[in-house]
């Protein structure tokens, strides 16, 4: 029998970085509301606090915070079949794009995700996947070379 564990080391810094990706989201969330001057601050080892001064609905505020948010990364469906996704495009051509209706991998697969910028300096989003979710992508984009790969994010 193999028995593995984290360090200590280890743990801390997974719980870092959800807790910063949550900050990043929160705030997000929160620009939304145009709440003047909102507060998003880490509490604690584990905790985050949210003011936000002057907001009279504290039920469409919790909403709009707390919605769940999917990812998921599907091929562009061939034949004009398919489900329509709006997307921002940075040339202006285009506003919408069709996907197929089954995701390829999902926000589940998603061990980590960043900011950083491409060979050209151009921002991009750098994700890392789980075994699961690399294998999936691996035989999806083998097996479709030449085919765009879109990723719709909605919330529920």
């Amino acid at each position: 029998m193999l028995k593995l564990a984290l360090s200590e080391l280890a743990a801390r810094d997974i719980e870092d970085n959800a807790i910063k990706q949550n900050l990043t989201s929160l705030r997000n969330r929160v620009n939304e509301l145009g709440v003047s001057e909102p507060l998003v601050s880490r509490q604690g080892k584990n905790r985050i606090v949210v003011e936000l001064p002057g907001v009279q609905d504290t039920a469409e505020a919790k909403r709009i915070i707390g919605k769940t948010a999917n990812l998921e990364f599907r091929l562009a469906a061939l034949d004009r079949v398919g489900e329509v996704f709006e997307f921002r495009n940075p040339s202006g051509q285009g506003p919408d794009a069709r996907l197929e209706s089954n995701a390829v991998i999902t926000g589940e697969n998603v061990t980590d995700a960043r900011a950083s910028f491409d060979e050209n300096g151009r921002p991009q989003v750098s994700i890392t996947l789980d075994a699961k979710g690399g294998w999936q992508m691996g035989y999806a984009t083998r097996d479709n070379i030449g085919r765009r790969l879109g990723c719709a994010v909605y919330r529920i």
